[in-house]
């Protein structure tokens, strides 16, 4: 079995908290362009999937 010690579970520990800290920011940042869109065009934005495919 793998065991840790405690610099890598404090790294392990940093990675997941910048990863969660950056998705907050993202989510944040989209809300408010969202936001900005609809006092604008007053209309919602239509996120595109770049992923889905065409049907």
């Amino acid at each position: 079995m793998l065991t840790l010690g405690a610099w890598e579970q404090k790294s392990l520990s940093q990675a997941l908290i910048n990863a969660v800290k950056k998705t907050l920011e993202d989510e944040a940042m989209r809300r408010d362009f969202e936001r900005w869109y609809f006092e604008k065009y007053g209309e919602e934005y239509e996120w595109k999937n770049k992923y889905a495919t065409e049907q």
